[in-house]
């Protein structure tokens, strides 16, 4: 019953089939030291935790989230590409309007077929304005997607 709510739930909010992979990409830091790109997947309804990668920032140093993330999906795409990794179905982005267009970014600079979606804090999301903001109820963030 649960796989069936959920494929209602993308056909319904995002116009997607139920997707088979989704990759979530995140810049943690601890007060600006120790900046590190992190990715869990689920696949197939279930977190993969073999499929999960810590990515070290290696061309810069300091704190820029943006810089970060796009050296993380860029990493992250060429290894797509060449066939090291599946491409998924969504990449799931946290962050807001900033973060979402660097992933978007990413994706057309390789010509990704994935869905990017970018959750954020409070009520509503900041996305450019290709893209849709929606509110999810009963939960505190907002998601902003992009229709392919």
């Amino acid at each position: 019953p649960l796989r069936g709510e959920a494929e209602e739930l993308f056909r319904e909010l995002l116009g997607l089939s139920y997707p088979r992979r989704i990759e979530g990409f995140d810049i943690p830091h601890f007060g600006g030291e120790a900046v590190v790109g992190s990715c869990v997947v689920w696949e197939e309804g279930k977190m993969n935790k073999k499929c999960y990668r810590k990515y070290r920032i290696k061309t810069f140093e300091g704190i820029d989230d943006y810089r970060a993330l796009r050296e993380v999906l860029t990493r992250r795409a060429k290894r797509i590409k060449k066939g090291q990794y599946p491409e998924p179905d969504i990449w799931l982005i946290d962050g807001g309007k900033g973060q979402l267009g660097v992933a978007l970014e990413v994706k057309r600079k390789f010509g990704l077929n994935t869905f990017v979606c970018s959750l954020a804090k409070g009520r509503k999301s900041s996305i450019p304005k290709m893209a849709r903001s929606l509110g999810l109820r009963n939960t505190p963030p907002s998601i902003g997607y992009l229709d392919l």
